[in-house]
């Protein structure tokens, strides 16, 4: 499994800082890092056209861990952990893009 985790790292663009695949589910654990300009950072997450299968769990600012609400909008160099399902993995990585 750390194969495979290494592997898709390596494949994902350069915001994507971890990936993880877990065991007999189909979803996985992305860390992103907001780039400056991305569209994740223009607006509060409640008004984010977030992927419906998809979930911000935790983000990390300053060395600060957050748990997010609706209210919260992230900022460039944020790390973001995100909890997904493969078929949002494309539309995450526009909104985290530049």
């Amino acid at each position: 499994m750390l194969t495979v985790n290494a592997v898709l790292q390596f494949i994902q663009h350069r915001q994507v800082a971890a990936i993880a695949s877990m065991p007999g589910i189909e979803g996985q654990m992305i860390e992103y890092i907001a780039g400056s300009g991305s569209r994740i950072t223009q607006r509060a997450l409640k008004d984010t056209r977030f992927p419906a299968n998809a979930i911000v769990g935790a983000v990390l600012r300053n060395g600060r861990l957050h748990i997010p609400n609706g209210e919260m909008q992230i900022a460039a160099g944020d790390r973001v952990v995100v909890f997904t399902m493969a078929d949002s993995i494309q539309d995450l990585d526009r909104l985290f893009g530049k």
